[in-house]
């Protein structure tokens, strides 16, 4: 019997033929070395690209809407969340630096278990092929973070961050996720339990927290990054 050729796989299928263990599926899907996918099905979908103005911030430019089935990409942090948590809800993909996909409304975000996880068929040929020089998609990201956000990198340059510290950067992280980055200086204090009244008092032992977090000088912040990350 001649087997079917596949667009793509299950994980688990893959994993069964690498005869890999499942601690080495995760640390090559964490670290974005092994990109994942699901499939959708007549999901609404907004895919577009982000613009820095300058004194404004990013702003994103929408190029297609469409009730779309087929496979999309998880960003890495999310295949952490579901190795980690057995599942996640996600309304945000990965793509190419600059642009964006999300679920826009009508449609909201999908709950995505392990056992839906996939593999590209041209994902699995490069991964058995050992090809060595990573491509663009592959390149350590300019920012990364450990769990707890306490330890930070961002264009090459290491932030290690205190509690409080941390929680206000994992905040504006998951704020650059949305359709709204930018998040009020008071309620990130709020939310942190700090006992400070302004950001910069909460930073001023980091000398370089500015390259990592803007303000719109109006009591807004947002981190540094495109919106995509």
């Amino acid at each position: 019997m001649r087997l079917i050729e596949k667009d793509y796989y299950t994980l688990g299928e893959v994993v069964a033929a690498w005869e890999m263990p499942r601690y080495d599926v995760v640390y090559l899907a964490e670290t974005g070395r092994m990109r994942l996918s699901v499939r959708v099905c007549r999901t609404h979908i907004e895919r577009g690209y982000w613009e820095l103005e300058e004194g404004s911030g990013w702003f994103k430019f929408p190029e297609e809407r469409t009730r779309y089935t087929g496979l999309v990409d998880l960003k890495e942090q999310d295949a952490h969340l579901i190795f980690r948590d057995g599942g996640a809800e996600i309304a945000t993909f990965y793509t190419s630096e600059g642009s964006y996909c999300h679920i826009e409304e009508p449609s909201t975000p999908i709950a995505i278990f392990e056992t839906d996880l996939l593999l590209r068929a041209d994902e699995r040929r490069r991964l058995e092929q050992g090809k060595t020089k990573p491509d663009k998609g592959l390149v350590k990201p300019p920012f990364t973070h450990d769990a707890t956000y306490e330890h930070v990198e961002y264009c090459g340059r290491h932030f290690r961050f205190g509690r409080i510290q941390a929680n206000i950067v994992r905040q504006l992280h998951e704020a650059s996720e949305t359709a709204m980055p930018w998040r009020r200086g008071e309620e990130l204090l709020e939310l942190a339990e700090s006992g400070c009244y302004r950001l910069v008092d909460v930073f001023k032992s980091k000398p370089h927290w500015r390259e990592l977090i803007h303000s719109d000088n109006r009591g807004a912040y947002r981190l540094a990054i495109p919106p995509h990350l």
